[in-house]
């Protein structure tokens, strides 16, 4: 079952753990251990002429980062082959004032997508 986190407007919900890494000041980053899995990324239509997925192999950690105040609504998703951003495979920005951001353990790989609300 998803669990809801919810911080400010950020919204994300997940089938896995989702912890505070760091907090300071504003600043938030939140962790999602998978262990090891394969991440598709799917878009819904969300990027005109793009396919509907990117998929990331062998990622232990998603962090995403965020300022829990600014009205910018934009986080930096960092896709971790290990614990620290330096094992960084990729990292992109998303605007999340109309989403909830979604982890999801299906069989074999872990679906990430944006949900609206």
């Amino acid at each position: 079952m998803m669990k809801k986190f919810e911080i400010s407007n950020f919204k994300m919900m997940s089938d896995f753990d989702i912890r505070i890494l760091r907090e300071e000041n504003d600043d938030v980053d939140i962790i999602v251990a998978i262990g090891d899995r394969v991440v598709n990324l799917i878009f819904n239509d969300i990027i005109e002429g793009l396919g509907s997925r990117i998929q990331f192999v062998d990622i232990k950690n998603i962090i995403v980062r965020f300022n829990k105040s600014k009205n910018l609504n934009i986080c930096t998703i960092h896709m971790l082959k290990k614990i620290d951003l330096f094992s960084a495979v990729a990292n992109f920005e998303i605007d999340y004032s109309k989403y909830c951001i979604c982890v999801e353990a299906k069989e074999g790989f872990v679906k990430m997508y944006l949900d609206s609300y």
